[in-house]
């Protein structure tokens, strides 16, 4: 089985995905994931399920501010 590790409520969490197409760099994630979820890039393997995460921000994104 083919999954992503999310991090839910500050844990890590395994989601299965199905996989579509891939060039070798890239792979198409067809269903399991609604796009909304922050997923863990390197070394999803290595994490437990329930391990204690916390997320980074990537360089360079931009805060969104309201306006009155």
């Amino acid at each position: 089985k083919s999954y992503c590790v999310a991090i839910r409520d500050g844990k890590a969490k395994r989601i299965p995905v199905e996989l579509g197409l891939s060039d070798g760099t890239r792979t198409e994630i067809v269903s399991g994931l609604d796009g909304g979820e922050a997923l863990v890039k390197a070394n999803a393997a290595s994490l437990s399920e329930g391990q204690p995460l916390e997320p980074i921000k990537p360089q360079g994104q931009a805060t969104k501010q309201s306006r009155p």
